[in-house]
């Protein structure tokens, strides 16, 4: 039977000469601060994007933007949004708070 040593973090078995202190020598490069198996076992922030609302919105802008259909910015709130005709100059929200505040107004 030969000596064989047990990795901290990997848990296998490896020959002396492979080691690396008490890991291997995939598992000091991978992890060479890491003292534990649970030190190895760092959570990271996925890197998918789950498809919420905005992240949706985000793709079809992407898309149209490439197709070549432009957004322009809102006179009042500054936020980039699609005309529906030549002449609109506003979005459709700051539209609809200003047609109420003129329904109120009369």
């Amino acid at each position: 039977m030969t000596d064989e040593s047990r990795c901290i973090i990997c848990e296998a078995y490896f020959r002396p000469n492979v080691m690396v202190g008490d890991k291997c020598k995939p598992c000091a490069e991978l992890y060479p601060k890491a003292r534990s198996k649970e030190e190895a076992r760092v959570t990271f922030k996925p890197r998918a994007k789950t498809l919420s609302d905005e992240t949706v919105k985000e793709m079809i802008y992407e898309i149209l933007e490439e197709a070549g259909i432009k957004r322009f910015e809102c006179e009042h709130c500054r936020t980039l949004f699609f005309k529906t005709s030549p002449a609109q100059k506003q979005c459709k929200a700051c539209a609809d708070k200003g047609t109420k505040s003129d329904k109120e107004v009369q």
